[in-house]
This record gives C-alpha cells, structure tokens and sequence, in this order.
C-alpha cells in the first residue's frame, strides 16, 4: 500500500482486516496469520484481550461485512470502524487504528464490540480498586469505540435498498449502538461531576490545613 493511500484503500485494507479477524473468530483462520497486519504492540495487546468462545457460521461471504468508516487523523494515522456479523443474525462491529508512519500500513489497535447492554460501565465492583482518573479514562475510551461502532452501523444502513429486511434489522442495530452511546454519556456525565466535586473537596481540605 503507498505511503499515503487513497480513502478507497484504506477501507480495503480495513475489510482485509475485519474478514481476517471473522475468519479467526469462526476458527477458519489461525490467530497468528493476524500478525502479518498489525504492528507488534497491537497483535500483542489484540492477543491478550480476545474475548473467549468463537462463532458459528461457516465460511466469511461479503454479506457477514458491512461498508468500513474510515476517518483520517494524520496522512500516516487513520481509524477504521465496520460491523460484522458475529453469530448467526447477530451483528458486532470492529474498530481499529491504522498506521503507516513506518512505510508499512498496520493496525495498531483491533477492538471487537458486542451491541450488547453489557457495555455500560455500571458501578465497579467492590474489588476491583479503580481510581476515579482511570474510571473516567476507561469509560470514555469505551464510548469512543461505540460511538465507532454506531457510525459503522450508520454506514450499513445506507449501503442497503430501503424497506428491506436487512435494512431493517441494520436500523435496529444503529438504535442499540445509539442507545449505549447515550448510557455512556450519561455515565460519563456523572464520572466528571464525581471528579468535579472531590477536587472541590480537596481545595476545601487544603485550605482548612
């Protein structure tokens, strides 16, 4: 791929990637051949995070993958986000950074998304000791992945003839992604109020010292 390629390429290059990763989640393909598209930080972070179980569906058709988004950050950084069918009539969607700044196009981050009202951050386990800093981080990093997944939901809606089954359940699909969009502001809403009010708290304390 050239240094600086086209729009039309990178989203080939995006649906290489996302039929790749289908093919490994169906157990078609091993997971290693995913090394030879992604940088050695973002196949060693996609290895460690994978979620677990794989899906059923035989062979990957052009039907399982919807259009890629690709958005351009740099002439050498791109994010690319597209939904895939997962399990059946159940769709996801993959999200991913793309790099070219060494000569050689890779993704550098490989996110898959459920439409799943499992990705509200909800209250953390009491275990589980996350600073309010990093609570905020990660969730707003999770609503930057499904505000992806929602444009790449939007996209598919376009590219299918109106009034058609597929269509229709693409439509639905873009109301899920809308409505963890939404949960997610919320939360963050509510993450950046608690983070207001306790550095509030602690000017207070240092001037009661």
């Amino acid at each position: 791929m050239n240094r600086v390629p086209t729009d039309a390429q990178l989203e080939r290059f995006a649906a290489f990637i996302a039929k790749m990763t289908l093919e490994i989640e169906r157990d078609l393909r091993q997971p290693e051949l995913l090394r030879t598209v992604m940088s050695p930080q973002g196949w060693d972070l996609w290895r460690r995070s994978r979620p677990p179980g794989r899906f059923h569906g035989g062979a990957v058709v052009d039907a399982d993958i919807g259009t890629p988004r690709v958005e351009r950050l740099a002439d050498t950084r791109a994010i690319a986000n597209i939904v895939t069918r997962t399990d059946g009539e159940r769709w996801g969607a993959l999200t991913m950074k793309l790099d070219g700044s060494t000569g050689r196009w890779r993704a550098t981050n490989l996110h898959r998304l459920y439409a799943a009202r499992h990705y509200r951050t909800g209250p953390y386990p009491p275990v589980v000791e996350v600073s309010p800093a990093q609570r905020l981080a990660d969730t707003s990093e999770l609503r930057d992945r499904a505000a992806a997944a929602l444009r790449a939901a939007e996209r598919r809606v376009a590219d299918l003839p109106p009034l058609s089954a597929a269509r229709l359940q693409a439509s639905q699909m873009t109301e899920t992604w809308s409505k963890i969009v939404t949960d997610l502001d919320r939360d963050l809403a509510l993450l950046r109020g608690q983070q207001h009010d306790g550095q509030q708290l602690q000017r207070v304390l240092k001037r009661a010292r």
